[in-house]
C-alpha cells in the first residue's frame, strides 16, 4: 500500500514504510569473555517496535528524491544484549540519529537512515546522499559488500545501514555497467573510494570490485549462475594493506541452493573470514559489538531448510556454526502470510558450544515478530 500525490509541477509524492515489533524471551548461561563482559545466566523480556516512512518525491521522469525515517523502542526487563546508545557508524559523515529517552528498562530512538536525491541520465545515473549501496551475492555473508552488511545473527534488522555516498553507475551495454563510489570520512584515514564492473557472460552475473577502504587498498569479485538445476554463487575480497584492521586479509564466500520441488527449498553457503583468528583467548568481541566485524573465527557454515506448508506457512530451519570451535546456532521458524501486507514469525534458536567458544555468549531465544507494510 502507498499513498500518491500527484502536484502541478509535475513532482509525484509517495508514501510508504511498515511497522515492526520483535516481542523476544531469552535464556543467558554463565559466559565470561576476557573477564571484560560478565554474563551471569538469567531471564530477560523485551520488545522491540519499530517504524520506518518512507516518503518519495519523483521529480519529472528521471530525478527522485527519497527519505527513509525510522523511530524505534525497546522495553526490557534489563540491558543485556540490548543496545541503548546510537554506536558511530563508519561509513556515514553526518549524525542524523538522536536518542529521545532512555533509562534503565527503556529507550527510544530515531533517525534518518536513508536521504537521497537520484536522477538517471542516457549514459547512467548518479545519486548523492545516504543510500543504500549493496554490493555481493551472498545469501548469509557478503565479504565483498563494503557498505554495511548485516550481521547473520541480528534478527530485529532487516535493512541495510545507509552510507553517505556519491554514485554514479554508467550504461555500457546490455547487463554490463561500472559504478564507482565516493564515501567521505570523518576518521582520521582517508576517505573511501571504489569501483565495480558488472557484466554477465555465459549464463553468469560477473563483477570486479577495486577501490581504497579503511585506509587499505583492496580487490575483489562476486558471480552467480548455475550448475545443473542449482544456483551456484561467490564472492571475495582482498586488502593489501594493514589499514584500519592492521592486516592483510582474504575473506570469501561460496554457496548452492537448490529448488527440489514445489515445496522444499535447500541452501548451503561456506564463508572463510580472513579478519578472524582461531585462538579464543584473541577473539575481538569489541569489534564485534561495535558491527566492525560480523564473526570473531575464520570458517563458517550456514545451512537452511525451507518447506512451504501452504500457500500462506513456510517452516524453516537454519544452522549456523563455526568450524573451528566447534560452536553454532539452530534456529527454526514458522512464516505465516495473514495478509498481502501482514507477516507473522515465530522462532526460537538455540545455540551450542564450549565456554569461551564464538557462540556460546548468544543466549537460547525465541522471538516473536509481527511486520506490517503500507
Amino acid at each position: 500500500m502507498c499513498f500518491s500525490y500527484k502536484a502541478h509541477s509535475q513532482i509525484d509524492y509517495g508514501i510508504s514504510g511498515y511497522i515492526f515489533n520483535l516481542s523476544s524471551y531469552s535464556q543467558t548461561r554463565y559466559n565470561k569473555i576476557l573477564g571484560i563482559i560478565d554474563i551471569p545466566s538469567e531471564e530477560s523480556y523485551s520488545n522491540l517496535l519499530r517504524a520506518r516512512l518512507r516518503p518519495t518525491f519523483n521529480i519529472g521522469d528521471n530525478s527522485r528524491f527519497e527519505i527513509q525515517y525510522e523511530v524505534n523502542g525497546i522495553l526490557s526487563n534489563r540491558n543485556l544484549f540490548i543496545l541503548t546508545e546510537i554506536s558511530e557508524n563508519r561509513r556515514q559523515l553526518v549524525k542524523l540519529a538522536n536518542n529521545l529517552y532512555t533509562d534503565q528498562q527503556l529507550a527510544l530512538n530515531h533517525y534518518i537512515d536513508r536521504m537521497f536525491f537520484k536522477h538517471i541520465f542516457d549514459f547512467g545515473e548518479v545519486t548523492i546522499g545516504r543510500q543504500r549501496i549493496s554490493w555481493g551475492v551472498g545469501r548469509i555473508w557478503q565479504p565483498a559488500d563494503l557498505f554495511n552488511p548485516i550481521n547473520p545473527a541480528n534478527f530485529s534488522k532487516i535493512e541495510k545501514d545507509g552510507a553517505d555516498a556519491v554514485s554514479m553507475k554508467f550504461y555500457l551495454g546490455n547487463f554490463t555497467d561500472f559504478e564507482i563510489v565516493y564515501n567521505p570520512t570523518k576518521q582520521k584515514y582517508p576517505d573511501n573510494i571504489g569501483g565495480r564492473l558488472r557484466t554477465n557472460y555465459s549464463g553468469y552475473d560477473i563483477s570486479g570490485i577495486f577501490g581504497h577502504f579503511d585506509d587499505a587498498f583492496l580487490i575483489g569479485g562476486d558471480f552467480a549462475g548455475s550448475i545443473l538445476d542449482a544456483g551456484f554463487r561467490g564472492e571475495f575480497v582482498y586488502s593489501f594493506d594493514d589499514g584500519y584492521f592492521g592486516q592483510d586479509f582474504l575473506k570469501f564466500i561460496l554457496g548452492l541452493d537448490y529448488q527440489f520441488n514445489q515445496n522444499i527449498y535447500g541452501m548451503i553457503e561456506y564463508q572463510h573470514n580472513g579478519l578472524g583468528t582461531n585462538i579464543r583467548n584473541s577473539y575481538d568481541y569489541i569489534k564485534l559489538a561495535r558491527g566492525e566485524i560480523l564473526n570473531v573465527g575464520t570458517d563458517y557454515l550456514a545451512v537452511n531448510l525451507a518447506y512451504r506448508l501452504s500457500d500462506l506457512t513456510t517452516l524453516s530451519l537454519t544452522s549456523n556454526s563455526n568450524l573451528i570451535d566447534g560452536s553454532g546456532f539452530l534456529m527454526f521458524t514458522g512464516i505465516y502470510q495473514a495478509a498481502q501486507n501482514w507477516q507473522i514469525n515465530l522462532s526460537t534458536m538455540a545455540s551450542y558450544g564450549e565456554k569461551g567458544t564464538e557462540y556460546r555468549i548468544y543466549p537460547i531465544s525465541a522471538f516473536f515478530v509481527c511486520q506490517y507494510y503500507f
